[in-house]
């Protein structure tokens, strides 16, 4: 769970595309204090799960010419332009991510779905080439691997008003004593 990088986080602006590259399997957000520019590292070992954050408030991240038909047809049907964003800024960045690690530009990228609706590599063809993508509020998480299945998710917390009521209802009286 060790992290190899060249740059603490403080450094790096929220909006630039970013990584960690993690050995193991499991991520522990106190451990993770540096993180490596785009440009470090561009190809997963087989020892490694490497870890893109991308702070999805940059307009900047928006390619759509990049996008393939399918991806076009769901951007339109957003009713909301924060959720169109987020969509594309987010599909666009693993675009580049992905093209970066195998060497082929985001355009010619194709996707297929499996039995729950993820995305994998239809093209280029890689077997040993797994990813995954979440994103909530203002950030988007992208892991790759390579030679492993590999699943990343983010949640943005949000207001925390309401909880005690849920608490109330939900924990016995010896839980909610622990949260005073």
């Amino acid at each position: 769970q060790k992290i190899r990088s060249d740059s603490p986080a403080a450094d790096l602006s929220p909006s630039e595309l970013i990584m960690a590259r993690m050995k193991g399997t499991a991520i522990n957000n106190s451990e993770s204090g540096h993180w490596l520019t785009a440009s470090s590292v561009v190809v997963p070992g087989n020892e490694f799960i490497d870890v893109w954050r991308i702070g999805l408030t940059d307009s900047n991240l928006e390619c759509e010419d990049i996008l393939s038909e399918d991806e076009c047809r769901r951007v339109e049907k957003f009713a909301f332009e924060a959720g169109r964003s987020t969509f594309v800024r987010s599909r666009c960045s693993l675009r580049r991510i992905l093209s970066l690690c195998l060497g082929c530009p985001p355009d010619k990228i194709e996707f297929r779905y499996n039995d729950h609706d993820k995305p994998e590599l239809a093209y280029p063809i890689h077997d040993d080439i797994h990813f995954n993508l979440s994103h909530s509020g203002e950030i988007a998480l992208i892991c790759v691997s390579k030679g492993r299945h590999t699943g990343i998710d983010v949640n943005h917390l949000g207001r925390t008003t309401g909880w005690k009521a849920v608490a109330k209802r939900t924990f016995s009286d010896a839980e909610q004593a622990s949260f005073a």
